[in-house]
Formats: C-alpha cells, sequence, structure tokens
C-alpha cells in the first residue's frame, strides 16, 4: 500500500498528518496484549509482524508500524491475510518485478498448503516478503532490505525441498517438488533455564555447521531464530533470546564463519514448541533454530 495511500487511511480516521504516537500505536498495544493463536502458522506470523511493527515504532515509522500491527491483529482473530502486493507501493522497475515473481511464487506454495505442511516455515516465507516489499519502498536500509529478502529466500528454499514419499519398507523417492538451486538444512541448539551461555551439545553442533560450511567458501547464509520459553517477563525474555542469538552468532564467526553471511532475528517467548501456562519453565523452548541456504 502506497505510504500515501496510508497516510489518507490514518487521517480520515481523525489522526493529524504528524502522525504521533498516540495516534497511532493503538493496534501495536492490542497486538502486545493479545493471546496468540494455538495454530503454529498463526503464531509464528503474528509474531513476526509484533516484532516488526515493533521495530518500526522504534524508528518512528509510525505509519508502517500501524499497518503490520493491524496485519498481525487480522492473524491474531483468525482472518487470512495475503502477501502484499508490489505494486500497490512505491516500488518500480526490475525491483518491481522481481518482487512481482517472488509473489507469484509464495502464493503458489500457500494455496498448495505450505501453512499446514510446515507452518513456521511457511510463515517466515509471508513475512519475510512483506518485510521485503516494505523495506524496499523506503529503499534506503541496503542491510534490511538483504534480512528480509534472505528470510524469504531461504524459507521458500526449505519450501521447496522435495517430499519423501515412501514406496516400500526398504527404500524411498524424492518426487513432486524439482530440486531446487540451492538446499537447506536447519539445526537446533538448546540452553538451560535463564542461560545464554551454551551447553556442550550445542557446541557440538555448532562445530558442525561451522565444518560443513566452511568446505564450501562464502556461498552461504544463515538465519538464526532466538526463543525463550515462558518463565519470566515478556521484555526480559527478548533480551534473553537477542543474547542467545548474539552467542551463536559470535561462536560461528569465531568457528570461521562470515559475519555478513549471518543475520539474528530474537523472538523472546513468542512461538513456542510446547505451548505452556505464562510463567512455566520449558526446555524445549529454550533455544536458537539455524537455518542454512546453500
Amino acid at each position: 500500500m502506497p505510504r500515501l495511500g496510508r497516510i489518507i487511511t490514518y487521517t480520515a480516521m481523525g489522526c493529524s498528518l504528524l502522525l504521533t504516537t498516540g495516534c497511532t500505536d493503538w493496534d501495536l498495544k492490542a497486538l502486545k496484549r493479545a493471546e496468540l493463536p494455538q495454530d503454529a502458522f498463526a503464531n509464528a506470523l503474528a509474531s513476526y509482524y509484533l516484532r516488526f511493527s515493533e521495530s518500526e515504532a522504534d524508528q518512528y515509522d509510525w505509519i508502517d508500524s500501524q499497518y503490520f500491527a493491524q496485519k498481525g491483529l487480522k492473524v491474531v482473530y483468525g482472518n487470512p491475510v495475503e502477501p502484499e502486493d508490489p505494486a500497490k507501493w512505491n516500488i518500480h522497475g526490475p525491483e518491481l518485478d522481481e518482487l512481482k515473481t517472488a509473489r507469484e511464487a509464495l502464493m503458489q506454495k500457500m494455496v498448495a498448503g505450505a501453512s499446514a505442511e510446515k507452518p513456521t516455515v511457511a510463515a517466515g516465507a509471508l513475512f519475510g516478503y512483506d518485510c521485503w516489499v516494505e523495506q524496499a519502498e523506503e529503499g534506503w536500509q541496503a542491510e534490511d532490505i538483504h534480512k528480509c529478502k534472505e528470510l524469504y529466500t531461504q524459507s521458500m528454499a526449505e519450501l521447496n525441498k522435495p517430499k519423501e514419499i515412501t514406496v516400500n519398507q526398504e527404500s524411498t523417492v524424492m518426487t513432486e517438488v524439482p530440486e531446487p538451486s540451492f538446499m537447506t538444512n536447519s539445526y537446533m541448539v538448546f540452553f538451560d533455564f535463564d542461560k545464554s551461555s551454551l551447553t556442550d551439545q550445542g557446541k557440538i553442533v555448532l562445530t558442525k555447521v561451522a565444518e560443513d560450511l566452511k568446505k564450501s567458501g562464502e556461498n552461504y547464509d544463515l538465519i538464526l531464530s532466538g526463543y525463550t520459553d515462558r518463565a519470566g517477563s515478556e521484555s526480559y525474555n527478548l533480551e534473553l533470546s537477542k543474547k542467545r542469538v548474539e552467542t551463536v552468532k559470535k561462536l560461528l564467526v569465531k568457528m570461521g564463519l562470515k559475519e555478513k553471511n549471518i543475520s539474528t532475528f530474537p523472538f523472546g517467548e513468542k512461538s513456542p514448541i510446547v505451548q505452556t501456562a505464562d510463567g512455566k519453565k520449558e526446555a524445549r523452548n529454550r533455544r536458537v533454530e539455524i537455518v542454512v541456504a546453500q
């Protein structure tokens, strides 16, 4: 949606063109208070939109903060959302064509049931695309554009991985989806309660990741997503998840991987593997997920 169109919309709601915080943060506050859906796809997608809305607000972009908070609320209340139409944003030239092609590929995956088959990955693809569109319209934060596009690209690569279909008890064949131009793998490392230091098992996992990737030169990208359980406050857990992804990133860089190829996304207590009551400890939710694309 073009920036001018969003300004006109909020003006019609009684807000001034200055778009002060008090005028535009209603939906962000509502999204923060909302109980996230149990459905894995909706849970992950609403979490992405919440963090993005908060990030835009931190940068004083009240318009887009409000817009994506509203999109997150739609997800929370069970309403479908579609990838943004780049033709409705202030984007032109080859970048617009690239985004149109990306949107068509994403829509095909969604129609084919990606949100049910690989819910958290599909949520990453949809949010990564929307984030890419928004950043492309702004057009000046090259690193943020890259991160959003990277999340979309790596998530789509994961969705494109061939399905394994059992033929008999001794063999399988890989069919249905063409082999992508690059393969992805995902890993998880877990943390002790209230800790951001890696366990010995986590170090073993990262050693394996680093050893495999160093053989491929610089032809790889990594996305690190950090999470906590629900013990402690939401703000504390967000900071703890930031520390966890930074710990993993620093160790991978120390092991020889390129810092420029690593993106980090802290999510705090959002998108748990195991749904729990607020305040409850759960070891399986204290993790950093690593998605590798080559």
